[in-house]
């Protein structure tokens, strides 16, 4: 036998093209169910333990902040419902500003950010009173510059 003697194919059926018919079982095969099946599966589990993440930081922040989340209701801020994200927010009017205290978690670890009116800051996670009214001072007003003098003539 020459290495040009025509050999038969092994695998005929994949050269082979049977025509679409008019019904879902002539392109719908097992492998493309199972595939699909499998991927849905994958997505309902990184569902689920996002929502199982996001729950537990809802109560490490709960318990590690509770001093803290008193001391803002105590002062008028109302704790919102504990929503889809790794956050408990605190919010309402402090004095004559809008105020927002957010308890974060995460996978970037926990930490606290305020808003108040049009400022942001960053802080590490609030979880004393004392701390809640440090964050929540008020911004310090800008100073004048000084005014430039002329040099003694």
């Amino acid at each position: 036998m020459s290495r040009f003697d025509r050999v038969e194919d092994p695998l005929p059926a994949i050269y082979t093209v049977a025509p679409i018919e008019g019904n879902a079982s002539s392109y719908i095969d097992e492998s493309v169910v199972s595939s699909g099946l499998s991927g849905v599966l994958i997505l309902l589990g990184a569902v689920w333990g996002w929502v199982l993440f996001n729950r537990l930081w809802h109560r490490t922040l709960a318990v590690l902040a509770a001093p803290a989340i008193a001391a803002a209701e105590e002062k008028g801020l109302r704790l919102r419902a504990p929503g889809r994200l790794a956050r408990l927010v605190a919010e309402g009017n402090f004095g004559s500003q809008w105020v927002r205290v957010e308890w974060r978690g995460g996978p970037f670890g926990e930490r606290s950010k305020v808003y108040m009116g049009d400022l942001v800051e960053t802080l590490p996670l609030i979880c004393t009173p004392e701390a809640l009214e440090h964050a929540l001072r008020p911004p310090p007003s800008p100073e004048p510059a000084p005014e430039a003098s002329s040099p003694p003539a």
